[in-house]
């Protein structure tokens, strides 16, 4: 990475710096080289992997539905999903008293005869050889870059464990556009998982088109699972994880502290509220010469 790359920038709280990558108090350096030296995944895992605010938790529930499509109801509410379907690198004693509890204790402590379900932000390049040799179904979810800035901001500004953080919107862009915020370089994390997508147990997934098109989304992640549900059950599914549904359901939509909802509007195009034409043109830059160079578009609208 170029010194300009480099450049000093508001951290985040108890940010630190590991194989080239920012992480903050969400996770510690042990917990990620565990995760990303020691884990061991199995042939039987379903992995969701994603850089932050790309889809994440609305990929989760539909993993998590159609599992368990035998015993769900429309409208129903479970447990949290962070127990339903473990973050590998998380803290979930995160400002609480009492022994810690994480993500990756929970999932090595699984039986071998059970199905795991497993969330991470780790890139690909941390994780691909792991994953490449337990070859478990992976779902990769990407976002278009406005949206995901925005949406990351809004992030850092909204929670307590990140601060919150002090900066401003034109740092913020900045700190995006030059690889400096949280779980590495949005463009070569995305553009890493993208060049997965021709692996038989990996299927790359757009969040526009997961919210534009549903029900052809879910089919395809049914699919990719060796899943086939029922008119009935798809129907719930649909149902259950459509953003009205989740974002009503503080199983799924938690709020933090500061008020802030981790659901916030899961729109197409809500980047337009916060870009300056600046900003903008700065992001198609970028986008043409590191995602569209290797064939991947998205939608901005």
């Amino acid at each position: 990475m170029s010194a300009s790359k480099r450049s000093s920038h508001t951290p985040t709280l108890d940010e630190f710096e590991w194989r080239g990558i920012l992480w903050n108090n969400y996770t510690t350096l042990e917990v990620l080289r565990r995760a990303v030296c020691e884990f061991r995944y199995r042939p039987s895992d379903i992995c969701v992997c994603t850089f932050p605010r790309c889809g994440t938790t609305l990929t989760q529930e539909i993993v998590w539905q159609l599992v368990h499509r035998d015993v769900i109801q429309q409208g129903a509410k479970f447990a949290a999903i962070d127990e339903r379907f473990p973050f590998l690198e998380f803290n979930y004693g995160w400002g609480t008293s009492g022994p810690v509890r994480w993500g990756i204790d929970e999932l090595e402590a699984a039986p071998q005869d059970r199905q795991r379900l497993i969330k991470t932000h780790c890139p690909y390049s941390l994780i691909g050889n792991a994953l490449d040799s337990a070859n478990p179904r992976i779902i990769a979810v990407l976002r278009n870059p406005k949206d995901c800035c925005n949406s990351l901001y809004h992030f850092y500004k909204g929670l307590e464990m990140y601060g919150p953080w002090p900066g401003d919107w034109p740092e913020f862009v900045d700190m995006f556009l030059n690889g400096r915020t949280m779980c590495g370089d949005y463009f070569q994390v995305t553009s890493e998982w993208w060049q997965q997508r021709d692996k038989p147990n990996v299927l790359v997934l757009k969040y526009e088109d997961i919210v534009s098109s549903p029900q052809h989304s879910i089919c395809r992640i049914a699919d990719h699972l060796g899943i086939q549900p029922s008119t009935e059950q798809l129907a719930c599914v649909m149902h259950n994880c459509s953003f009205e549904s989740m974002s009503s359901n503080d199983n799924v939509n938690t709020t933090f502290g500061t008020g802030f909802r981790f659901l916030r509007k899961g729109l197409i195009g809500d980047w337009k509220a916060s870009f300056t034409e600046e900003q903008s043109e700065r992001f198609e830059r970028a986008a043409q010469e590191r995602l569209a160079a290797i064939g991947l578009e998205f939608r901005y609208e």
